[in-house]
């Protein structure tokens, strides 16, 4: 294989990663999760490290179709930062000690100590305090919320957009964003969802079925949610209002 000549080529052993690895499913080869195993198998002296985003549907993945492996791999999962851990990551960012402990608190809860959330609303306030020369801070952390999530050069809104327009597969993905919207506003049984955005339910029920496997909502009795608050909040006061026109009260 290419890690193992490379391998010989350098005398140095190979960590090859694969990011998202669960999307090797939609590139239309012959089993290639089958193909990957055999790979891992036979190239000893290469480390191959998978990473997702999916974290139920990589482990369905590696029981169904990555059996081969016997177990021989390690699991890591990574979760978003406890109340403390993000207390102290917040601590890493300069702009942190311009916000009151009320304001740190509001920021943890509101990423859910999210690293990627967390990061990027603290690099946009530090830009914000710097341009500023740190004399104003009042109400700098609502304008970072506001830059990076309402802003469409945001890095936060763009990586949101991005979850959004992947789940099209290159078709329109307005619906589903419609039904997350609709989720978002606080419409989360199935009967709602069908009064409120005039469709078909067998549509819903696809949108939902969808959305479900790609982990941005989950199934809690008769009730969908959405799991991530900085999603819901974008939604809501954001995309929501721009497609329909009107604001409703955020639901968190």
């Amino acid at each position: 294989g290419l890690t193992g000549v490379v391998q010989a080529e350098i005398g140095r052993k190979v960590v090859f990663l694969i990011d998202e690895f669960h999307r090797l499913g939609g590139i239309g080869l012959n089993d290639p999760f089958g193909q990957l195993g055999q790979e891992i198998m036979v190239q000893k002296e290469t480390m191959f490290v998978v990473a997702s985003s999916l974290a139920r549907k990589s482990m369905e993945i590696f029981r169904s179709k990555l059996s081969m492996l016997f177990g021989n791999f390690e699991v890591v999962t990574l979760e978003p930062f406890s109340f403390e851990e993000a207390f102290q990551y917040c601590k890493s960012y300069a702009s942190a000690n311009a916000l009151s402990q009320e304001e740190r608190r509001f920021l943890i809860r509101l990423t859910n100590g999210n690293p990627f959330y967390l990061g990027s609303l603290l690099e946009t306030l530090e830009m914000l305090l710097e341009k500023d020369s740190g004399r104003e801070v009042h109400g700098k952390l609502m304008d970072a919320i506001e830059n990076e999530l309402f802003d469409e050069a945001g890095a936060i809104r763009r990586s949101l957009m991005g979850r959004l327009c992947v789940l099209g597969n290159g078709q329109p993905w307005q619906f589903y964003a419609d039904v997350l919207a609709c989720l978002a506003v606080g419409h989360k049984r199935f009967s709602e969802m069908v009064k409120v955005l005039h469709r078909k339910g067998n549509d819903i029920k696809r949108a939902l079925e969808r959305l479900v496997a790609e982990e941005i909502v989950e199934k809690q009795g008769s009730l969908f949610v959405i799991p991530d608050p900085v999603l819901r909040f974008w939604l809501n006061r954001v995309y929501y209002p721009l497609r329909f026109g009107f604001e409703m009260e955020v639901d968190v």
